[in-house]
């Protein structure tokens, strides 16, 4: 049996999934110029590796979470 905690693409595993402004974006059901607001307004939790920007899914969960909100959406905030 395989050990999934240091097999196959890390982007990929639940809370640990790395996720790029345009992941975050469709999974909130807002635009990525949203993202962008979000980021600068309210502190969403980002990354900056070289020139992109990328979000961790379980930092996101928190942010969003404790916003209390659905991020815009209408269709309930953060999916799976």
């Amino acid at each position: 049996m395989k050990n999934n905690d240091h097999n196959g693409d890390p982007r990929q595993r639940g809370a640990d999934k790395v996720m790029s402004r345009a992941d975050v974006a469709h999974w909130l059901g807002v635009s990525v110029g949203a993202v962008d607001g979000y980021c600068r307004a309210e502190d969403l939790p980002f990354r900056k590796v070289g020139r992109r920007v990328l979000f961790w899914r379980r930092d996101v969960e928190k942010w969003f979470g404790g916003r209390g909100g659905n991020g815009g959406s209408g269709r309930g905030g953060a999916r799976e």
